[in-house]
């Protein structure tokens, strides 16, 4: 069965090159605006891909702040379920991934609750986050927050708050070209899955005047 459109949920390049890796996968992902929703931000914001060229269309731009928008909203976790249910049944021979924010972030504790309700009450759908807001979560989870086995969360270098990242926990890091990361590292630039299954992720300059795609 081929790829299902979602009313929600985006589609990009490299999760149809994801999909190519990994038969039998569908990949979706869920933008906000960057900056607005990036309240972490660092050095990251020297290279950010998603303030560039397809980004910069006011249709994207549009989409991102209408679910920017829908991630406020009370309903916000009803509407995702449904969403997700119609895509399943639409590709039942799929196995549906979900990553939050290709664009924009974590941008508070209420959003991250609803991530983590949401992932809870689909449990046969992955879903996967990187994030620059370390304390956030990390305060979360040490309030009581339980991150479910389907939600991977990797924490991403070049915000404000790289020093609380430790080397236990998921991480992304950019390197100059894959080639200069060692071999713990593993390059997430092609391909979805290893962000998904690597704890430790490498992520190569990429596009023009050293920006690249996380």
């Amino acid at each position: 069965m081929g790829f299902v459109k979602s009313k929600i949920f985006g589609h990009n390049e490299k999760m149809e090159s994801t999909e190519e890796a990994n038969p039998g996968t569908a990949f979706y992902n869920f933008n906000t605006p960057p900056g607005l929703t990036c309240p972490q931000a660092g050095e990251c914001e020297l290279w950010c891909y998603a303030k560039t060229g397809r980004y910069l269309f006011p249709s994207v731009k549009n989409k991102m702040k209408k679910n920017y928008e829908l991630s406020q909203r009370d309903d916000f976790g009803f509407i995702v379920d449904q969403e997700l249910q119609r895509l399943q049944r639409k590709q039942p021979d799929k196995k549906i991934y979900i990553r939050w924010n290709d664009a924009g972030d974590i941008y508070n504790a209420t959003y991250l609750s609803k991530l983590v309700s949401i992932a809870w009450r689909n449990m046969n759908v992955n879903f996967y986050s990187y994030t620059k807001s370390v304390k956030l979560v990390k305060d979360a989870i040490a309030g009581g927050l339980m991150i479910p086995p389907n939600y991977h969360i990797t924490f991403s270098f070049g915000g404000k708050q790289d020093d609380l990242i430790q080397p236990e926990d998921r991480q992304a890091r950019v390197f100059g070209t894959a080639e200069e990361a060692e071999e713990c590292w593993h390059d997430a630039s092609h391909n979805d899955m290893v962000t998904y299954n690597e704890q430790k992720i490498c992520l190569p300059y990429h596009g023009i005047k050293g920006r690249f795609k996380r």
